[in-house]
């Protein structure tokens, strides 16, 4: 008659529990990071496709960028017509617009709305992972707030490697609603340039105390500043035309609304 094997002891249980434990402490980092990466990849296609409908814009109007926002009328009604509702007939698919990593995505409808006039409807568009460098899509005009500068031709920007257009990012709020560059994938923010190419922006976080920010619509963000050599190096966007000093360094400017930036 065969004998009836014993179970697990107490000590051979706990050793198979503190096995798991130690592989699940080791492996779930990994899946993070594998999960991140692909998250990354997703968002660094958003840029391209985002760099590619802007430069089908500028060839479509006599080489020149897309106002960032005017006042305009929409279905016998003012609205505010944004660098979005512009690139849309490219892109169609808003879901381009959302970072994947993105648990603060800015409310676009809401924020612009602010203006005193709602957003000119974009059918399933209300939020954004993304934000545009304001020198290159110039202000259009909204009355009592905002005066237009004249749009950015591409024969402006000498250096189009150089030069932001959109990034991970959000805004803060009025009267100077600044850009925030937001790196999101492990302290690396996905962007698109004007020549078209899209890599990824080294950021680092900024220590306290000044550290933090409130966006246009209420929320409380990181602030990253540029860590990586450039015309943007330190800065906590992507702000401005990339130029160059008489003794080649490199610096940023705002030509069209009369901003040196640091030139």
């Amino acid at each position: 008659m065969s004998k009836r094997r014993a179970g697990f002891t107490l000590i051979e249980l706990l050793v198979v529990i503190a096995i798991i434990a130690i592989l699940a402490a080791i492996l779930f980092p990994v899946f993070a990071q594998a999960r991140e990466k692909a998250r990354q990849t997703q968002c660094m296609s958003n840029m391209k496709n985002l760099a590619l409908a802007a430069l089908q814009y500028v060839q479509d109007y006599d080489e020149r960028f897309p106002f960032s926002i005017y006042l305009t009328v929409q279905n016998n009604a003012p609205c505010i017509f944004t660098l979005f509702n512009a690139m849309f007939p490219y892109i169609k698919n808003t879901d381009i617009l959302l970072c994947p990593s993105d648990r603060q995505a800015f409310n676009v409808v809401q924020s612009f709305g602010q203006f005193g006039v709602p957003v000119c409807s974009i059918t399933g568009f209300q939020y954004t992972g993304y934000i545009f460098n304001w020198c290159v899509f110039e202000n259009g005009d909204v009355p009592g707030l905002l005066t237009a500068s004249p749009p950015v031709s591409m024969a402006q920007i000498e250096f189009p490697v150089e030069t932001s257009m959109l990034y991970d990012g959000t805004l803060g709020p009025p009267p100077t609603i600044q850009s925030y560059l937001q790196a999101r994938h492990n302290e690396l923010a996905p962007a698109n340039f004007v020549d078209g190419h899209a890599r990824t922006v080294k950021g680092k976080l900024r220590q306290p105390p000044n550290n933090t920010a409130t966006t246009w619509d209420g929320k409380t963000i990181r602030i990253y500043d540029v860590g990586e050599p450039g015309p943007y190096q330190g800065q906590f966007n992507l702000w401005g035309i990339a130029a160059k000093r008489a003794n080649g360094t490199w610096c940023r400017n705002c030509p069209n609304r009369g901003n040196n930036g640091n030139c």
